[in-house]
């Protein structure tokens, strides 16, 4: 047995754990709120999953937690023939570092002095726009970095933002309401928002092609199960 495998699973699980748990934190705080509002309870969680923040840190879970019980390594079960688990690739381990690190970069420069959340709604918002930002890409660095990244991966990576974007200014459209301020297009405009949207763009661009840079720069070690 890799002697990495213990402490990786280990790591792996113990963010994966935070990082759902914070979403269903932030969910029942959403419905607590919602309830008092007269928000029906479909309505509070499609508000909530309508964030990046909330995506991404459900997507950390996912991978994680995957990482930390799976009974075998897919990289081995790849190479003897068969197919790998989506959730194990090293493409989307490192995308997802990606993107929980905008949603960190993205609150502490420009959301974080709008946010005046105390109490347990402080430290779940820590949780999500915090800890899991920082823990998740360096468990990332330390275990979850396998086969080389290519370039060309950059492209990829922008799907899912891509996709957000689009579907928000739709469904801000349909709603007349947006989860982010920077995107509000009732109260920016389309040209201003679509300003912002290229910036984003962007930072995605420049984070992946240092998320690439530096797992080409680093030794390779195999990731282990």
């Amino acid at each position: 047995m890799d002697g990495r495998r213990g402490p990786a699973r280990l790591a792996a699980g113990l963010i994966g754990l935070i990082a759902w748990g914070a979403v269903l934190a932030q969910l029942l705080l959403a419905l607590e709120t919602g309830v008092e509002k007269g928000t029906p309870p479909w309505m509070v969680a499609w508000n909530l999953f309508s964030y990046f923040t909330i995506l991404s840190n459900s997507l950390v879970g996912l991978v994680t937690l995957h990482y930390a019980l799976a009974q075998s390594d897919p990289r081995s079960d790849w190479k003897a023939g068969r197919e790998a688990h989506w959730l194990a690739g090293s493409g989307m381990l490192a995308a997802t570092a990606l993107y929980i690190i905008v949603v960190g970069i993205i609150y502490q420069t420009i959301l974080a002095s709008q946010n005046n959340v105390t109490g347990f709604a402080k430290l779940v918002d820590t949780m999500l726009h915090g800890f899991v930002p920082i823990a998740y890409p360096l468990w990332w660095l330390a275990y979850g970095r396998s086969d080389r990244l290519r370039w060309w991966q950059a492209l990829v990576w922008l799907e899912f933002p891509a996709i957000y974007c689009l579907y928000t200014l739709v469904r801000g459209d349909y709603l007349g309401r947006y989860p982010y301020p920077f995107i509000d297009v009732t109260k920016l405009g389309y040209e201003t928002v679509g300003m912002n949207i290229a910036g984003l763009v962007m930072l995605f661009l420049l984070g992946a092609g240092i998320v690439i840079g530096i797992d080409n720069l680093l030794p390779r070690r195999n990731a282990s199960y």
